[in-house]
């Protein structure tokens, strides 16, 4: 005879959480006008020796062997503290 267990009050939730995490990674094609990634703690996204990292306390660290950025308009550096090589 099996254990009991008592009905839960969040089927939707719990079938969720039960999924397995895939072994391999997710892909995907998005054809939207906006993409929205949202996790908790980080987000983190790489391309060979590139990053770009998003972190919960607000920290944004860019990554990459050569780091460009480019603007047809005007090209702003805002910060407390801007730091040059």
């Amino acid at each position: 005879m099996g254990l009991l267990q008592p009905t839960s009050t969040t089927p939707h939730l719990d079938a969720l959480l039960a999924l397995p995490t895939p072994a391999e990674p997710l892909e995907t094609t998005v054809d939207g006008q906006r993409v929205v990634l949202e996790a908790r703690d980080e987000i983190v996204l790489r391309c060979g020796q590139s990053s770009i990292t998003l972190r919960r306390n607000g920290q944004v660290v860019i990554r990459g062997v050569q780091v460009e950025t480019r603007a047809t308009g005007l090209n702003r550096i805002k910060g407390g503290n801007v730091q040059i090589n």
